[in-house]
């Protein structure tokens, strides 16, 4: 995620996996220049538009991959709340 948000324009800080406050405020304004709710949260909405596929690991029963208007590849996985 923070690699597709860099590569959209985005500065969510360093591209390691952390999801801290500066990828949250990278979130919240690519939300906000796509009119959507900018919650700072991934949401299916501001996945699909950064090219990545949110998936409820509970019920993956197969490996899903998408490709966006930019050519990335990529998938997030969260937990079952």
């Amino acid at each position: 995620m923070e690699q597709a948000l860099a590569d959209s324009g985005y500065d969510p800080g360093p591209v390691d996996g952390v999801i801290d406050n500066q990828t949250r405020e990278a979130v919240r304004v690519f939300q906000e220049d796509h009119s959507l709710v900018a919650t700072g949260f991934i949401d299916p909405a501001t996945g699909e538009l950064l090219g990545v596929v949110i998936v409820n690991r509970a019920n993956l029963t197969r490996t899903f991959h998408s490709r966006s208007r930019f050519g990335r590849e990529a998938a997030l996985f969260f937990a079952a709340q």
